[in-house]
């Protein structure tokens, strides 16, 4: 049973200190991903409390989050996309970079390169089995949406992007990744990418037409159901796209853009155009138009249109692809255009890469100083309660007092500061009716009813019974 299965995994996962042994990495490289276990977020499932001891509730809330969207790419599937890739005459290139924007737990980067794997996970259990078990590549834990690499960063990329019935900053989630992911590949690099079938079926075109505008499709293959129904019990449609980034823009073929029907149902006339790339046969199961055919046959039937690819990767076109100095996995999440203060060095980020700030001593005292600052400004802003804020207000004020002394007014015109993103707020503490007035809670009044009041009210603002204070508001 794959529930069982999964608690063994999260037993050993939770017993690793330090590095895993062999026997260990064996058994968390079994993972599945969340989506293959819905079955136990169920409460009423005979392992669920089990499954809730062994999560933290943070672990828990992404699991759960992620059933609808994390499945992971078996080995079969794997090995097929990398011989697509391998098609396109990537293996050439002996310094490849390559992305993959949903790694899972990193089945994807068993293949030998003369390169580096670039691997970005949300799940922390996931992406830290991920290190575990491909310590070569860099994984970052996060989210894709707040991570900024630089365009053009990567030589290709691959991956199987997760889908579903919702939208990243307008887009569906799907056609987010594939976009997001084609913006840091270089122009001439390739991806070999997995997503749903409706980002080829969609009636509405205006997606296709910006991305086949900046890249071209190499190829697409309609995969049947069964493919993934062996490792994750997922019953979906699925297309793999082989696309190129585009030096320049293009004006899309027709094909991309416009549908046709299939046994009424809507479907990408580029297969109405390539039969041969719909790997079975179109049927209607819920209304829905999917694939259905043989698994084994399918993944042959893909191994043998790999080998038609044209060589359209050029280890030539290699000045496209942009050098920069990336932020480390363990870098803190910041925000663009901001001072960081990372192992004792001060850096600046700008989004997309790290640079050290050369400057004289007083200034990078100055600089981390206020973040620290900013940080304790923070504290102040999120406290829960009447008594963290007085005591966040109290250090604050401390901390300011102490720069003012050094270093003169904070909203002076010369702070270096100014050039940082959290400028405006760092600003605001130059105002003393801010530090002294701003409050998340209502006041409370300063006479109480009775002693029993006064003493509640006192141990909420302190923390303890100061008898003179119960004595004057009373």
């Amino acid at each position: 049973m794959r529930e069982r299965e999964l608690l063994e995994i999260l037993r050993i996962y939770r017993s690793v200190d330090g590095r895993p042994s062999a026997v260990q990495l064996e058994l968390l490289s079994q993972f599945r991903g969340w989506g293959a276990y819905w079955r136990i977020f169920d409460p009423k499932h005979r392992y669920h409390e089990q499954l809730r001891e062994l999560l933290t509730e943070e672990e828990y809330g992404l699991a759960n989050s992620g059933i609808l969207t994390s499945y992971f790419t078996d080995s079969a599937v794997a090995g097929r996309l990398w011989e697509i890739l391998q098609g396109l005459g990537v293996m050439a290139d002996r310094d490849l970079r390559i992305l993959e924007p949903s790694c899972g737990i990193g089945n994807l980067m068993n293949q030998p390169i003369s390169g580096k794997f670039y691997g970005v996970e949300l799940d922390p259990i996931s992406a830290r089995i991920a290190m575990w078990l491909h310590p070569d590549s860099v994984i970052y834990q996060g989210d894709y949406r707040s991570l900024y690499f630089p365009f053009s960063y990567f030589d290709c990329a691959i991956g199987n992007v997760p889908f579903g019935d919702f939208q990243v900053n307008g887009l569906s989630i799907h056609n987010y990744f594939l976009q997001k992911t084609m913006d840091l590949v270089r122009p001439h690099g390739v991806a070999v990418l997995i997503t749903s079938c409706y980002t080829l079926d969609s009636k509405d075109s205006s997606f296709r037409a910006d991305l086949f505008s900046r890249n071209r499709l190499v190829s697409a293959y309609r995969l049947p159901t069964s493919v993934f129904e062996a490792s994750s019990q997922a019953s979906v449609s699925v297309d793999i796209l082989v696309l190129q980034s585009l030096p320049e823009f293009q004006s899309p073929a027709v094909e991309l853009l416009e549908v046709g029907e299939v046994l009424g149902q809507s479907v990408s006339r580029y297969f109405l155009n390539h039969p041969d790339h719909v790997l079975g046969d179109f049927a209607v199961r819920n209304q829905q138009l999917v694939v259905e055919g043989s698994r084994f046959m399918a993944l042959v039937r893909l191994s043998e249109l790999s080998c038609q690819l044209p060589l359209v990767y050029d280890v030539g076109t290699k000045h496209t692809r942009r050098e920069a100095n990336l932020p480390p996995p363990d870098f803190p999440q910041s925000l663009p255009h901001s001072f960081v203060l990372y192992q004792n060095q001060l850096l600046w980020y700008d989004g997309h890469e790290i640079s050290p700030v050369v400057c004289a001593d007083g200034v990078r005292d100055q600089i981390c100083r206020q973040i620290e600052l900013h940080e304790q400004q923070q504290n102040l802003l999120k406290a829960h309660s009447p008594m963290t804020e007085a005591l966040c207000r109290e250090t604050l004020v401390g901390l300011c007092d102490d720069f003012v002394n050094q270093y003169g007014p904070i909203d002076r015109a010369d702070n270096p500061f100014r050039q940082d993103v959290r400028w405006q707020l760092v600003e605001r503490l130059a105002d003393k009716d801010f530090l002294n007035t701003y409050s998340r809670f209502p006041q409370q009044p300063r006479t109480y009813p009775d002693p029993k009041s006064a003493l509640m009210a006192c141990v909420d603002k302190f923390g303890k019974v100061d008898m003179q204070w119960i004595a004057d508001h009373w």
